[in-house]
């Protein structure tokens, strides 16, 4: 991405808006279960406000695009070479293969008429905003980790303290994660899912 265009992101990620208007009398809504945790509509509103349209959007995102315009191609540096790199380079592709599977499954709607447009067009390099981002989050650890032997270590024993945990958790199963919610915010259907999973243990 050239100067213009992350310079246009910034401004766009800052002039995000909640576009929910809270309202007193939604305040004493109570909820049975959200995957956020919250227990009423008041306390969502104001948690989910902060985080989503002042943090992220008012400093975290802007501050990303920040660091791909000051470290430019730095960013874009390979991982050397060698077997003691061997854990980082699993952490690159798994975190490729993520975003993908990501964007097929549910990003975009599987039942989209426009699906295959819609992937490809989140897909191509450079071209969307959202995937970008992960990117830059993904590209700062690594320059980080591949320049600075503690956090490289650091690193190295987080691999294999979640790759353990996740085979304690999982014991070899080979299915896909289980998404709680649709990208539909107000799709119950995963509530439902759940309840009925929980019913079968």
């Amino acid at each position: 991405m050239n100067f213009k265009k992350i310079i246009c992101a910034i401004f766009e990620s800052l002039k995000r808006k909640n576009p929910t208007k809270f309202k007193e009398k939604d305040g004493y809504c109570q909820y049975y279960w959200t995957i956020y945790g919250y227990k009423d509509f008041k306390e969502a509103w104001e948690k989910f406000n902060f985080v989503h349209y002042k943090l992220k959007y008012k400093v975290i995102i802007p501050l990303l695009w920040l660091f791909k315009l000051i470290l430019g191609k730095k960013l874009d540096r390979e991982i050397p070479e060698g077997d003691h790199y061997k854990n980082i380079v699993l952490f690159d592709e798994a975190y490729e293969e993520t975003i993908i599977h990501w964007i097929k499954t549910y990003v975009v709607n599987p039942k989209s008429p426009t699906y295959d447009i819609m992937v490809e067009r989140f897909l191509e390099k450079n071209k969307n905003n959202t995937v970008e981002i992960m990117r830059i989050m993904k590209k700062i650890l690594l320059f980080v980790v591949t320049q600075d032997t503690a956090y490289f270590e650091f690193m190295n024993i987080l691999m294999h303290k979640i790759s353990h945990k996740m085979f304690e958790e999982y014991k070899g199963q080979t299915h896909y994660h289980l998404y709680y919610r649709s990208n539909k915010i107000y799709d119950v259907s995963y509530l439902r899912s759940r309840e009925e999973l929980n019913k079968k243990k």
